[in-house]
């Protein structure tokens, strides 16, 4: 489920990695294909190509958007749980 928080004054969306039950919205969040891959552990991980190489998300890691005026686009921005929380307030 998406969701808003807050950075005063910068609001940002966001959308936390839950594994099989949430990727493909992560994906879309983003605007990104993306895989679902698990690792010999059994833990699932969020797989993303970034430039050439790829990279991978444990479940909890959250992807956050807001819109910045110098680009004037959504800049997309990864952090772990605690990170993120730890700047930002929850709204909902």
């Amino acid at each position: 489920m998406i969701k808003k928080a807050y950075e005063k004054p910068r609001e940002v969306e966001y959308i936390e990695f839950k594994g099989r039950e949430n990727f493909k919205e992560v994906g879309e969040f983003i605007g990104e294909r993306v895989s679902l891959i698990t690792n010999v552990e059994g833990k699932e991980k969020l797989m993303r190509k970034v430039f050439k190489d790829n990279v991978s998300y444990p479940i909890g890691t959250i992807f956050y958007k807001y819109f910045d005026e110098e680009i004037y686009d959504y800049a997309i921005k990864v952090s772990n749980k605690k990170s993120f929380f730890d700047k930002y307030g929850d709204i909902n």
